[in-house]
């Protein structure tokens, strides 16, 4: 999966680099293009998803994203565990 967000990007992020994300859950998701923003671009267009979300949604949306992936056990927590505190 790949992630850009707001109307300022103009490449796609991959998530698979970040780190704290499963290796199931990466491999499952890797050619998969998501952009969240508050009008549609042309970066929009190249996406296999369209997020429109309202100015400064881009927080709730991520926090929805982790709780999701936390219930799922979609996240590496051996890495967290090493790398954070208080997670």
């Amino acid at each position: 999966m790949a992630y850009n967000g707001g109307p300022n990007g103009s490449t796609f992020t991959p998530i698979s680099t970040y780190a704290g994300l499963s290796a199931d859950l990466r491999r499952q998701l890797a050619e998969t293009k998501i952009e969240s923003a508050t009008e549609k671009t042309a970066t929009a267009e190249e996406a296999d998803l369209f997020l429109p979300i309202a100015p400064g949604g881009d927080t709730a949306l991520f926090c929805g994203l982790l709780v999701h992936l936390a219930e799922a056990h979609a996240l590496d927590y051996r890495y967290i565990d090493a790398h954070t505190s208080g997670f």
